[in-house]
């Protein structure tokens, strides 16, 4: 998804300095904003030290570091008996991958050859070919995650390229990945069906789906709370809650975060880019 639509936001405006800018200001402040709550009210209220230690390590201060896309996922004397021991947010270990694969969608659009099908299709299969010979794939011998996982970024910048995926384009991609399912190379079937399924669906809208947007674009706001959030209801409760009951708090309060990151902080942001075109002067 987030390959298909970089690109479709390259074709639109095909400026190298717009085009960064538009991303930093899509990924930093949310970010900015969940570090920051992680540092000063998570940190403070989990942790085993004491303030004063807190505050005084560089562990707690490297933490920020995370705004820079260089991420730490521990801060100090924080969850260390939670099952997933000293993990802050363990989902921010995407984004330096993700923030890589921006950069691709740069150099396709400055080498002129983003809207070129031949080029990325060659680009597709060639890469496939190098996971499978490196054996670098999710379970391989030597996995490879920019990799791996950028193939689907990659995926996402080929279909970008088309006008529209149709439900018949979807279908035969579906029919072509069983005999790979079958044949249990379950990635390569998933790399030739999910793809084309999830934008086809994706482009889909009907009256029921509209109305989910109307609280705003929340799914980068529980891309970065959800986990820090897991964590502390985890930290607090433990196993003494029923799972509906910890989950539905958990989905209240990442929601909430989201819902205020959105309208607070991230559309703000996003709203900046109209200062980065020139102004029509008008008689």
């Amino acid at each position: 998804i987030s390959g298909f639509w970089v690109t479709k936001s390259w074709h639109s405006d095909p400026t190298l300095w717009r085009f960064i800018v538009k991303r930093l200001l899509r990924l930093l402040p949310a970010l900015a904003l969940a570090t920051t709550i992680a540092i000063f009210v998570i940190g403070p209220l989990t942790t085993s030290e004491t303030l004063s230690n807190y505050f005084n390590s560089k562990e707690t201060w490297s933490y920020l570091n995370n705004i820079r896309l260089s991420i730490s996922f521990d801060l100090p004397g924080v969850f260390i008996d939670n099952p997933f021991p000293k993990a802050v947010n363990g989902s921010l270990w995407t984004l330096p991958i993700e923030g890589k694969w921006y950069l691709f969608v740069a150099l396709f659009g400055i080498l002129n050859v983003i809207k070129i099908k031949p080029v990325l299709i060659t680009c597709f299969i060639a890469l496939s070919c190098w996971l499978y010979v490196g054996d670098l794939i999710p379970n391989g011998k030597h996995v490879d995650y920019f990799w791996s996982f950028g193939i689907f970024f990659l995926a996402g910048i080929l279909l970008a390229s088309y006008s529209g995926i149709s439900i018949k384009v979807v279908s035969v991609a579906m029919i072509l990945s069983l005999p790979l399912y079958y044949l249990g190379y379950w990635f390569w079937g998933t790399l030739l069906a999910l793809p084309a399924l999830i934008i086809y669906l994706g482009e889909q809208s009907s009256r029921y789906l509209s109305k989910v947007s109307v609280m705003g674009d929340l799914s980068y706001g529980v891309y970065v709370f959800a986990f820090p959030v897991q964590q502390t209801i985890f930290h607090f409760f433990g196993l003494s809650l029923p799972f509906a009951i910890s989950l539905s708090i958990v989905l209240l309060v990442t929601y909430t975060l989201a819902y205020f990151s959105w309208h607070l902080v991230e559309l703000p942001a996003m709203n900046l880019k109209r200062y980065l075109y020139p102004r029509i002067a008008t008689i």
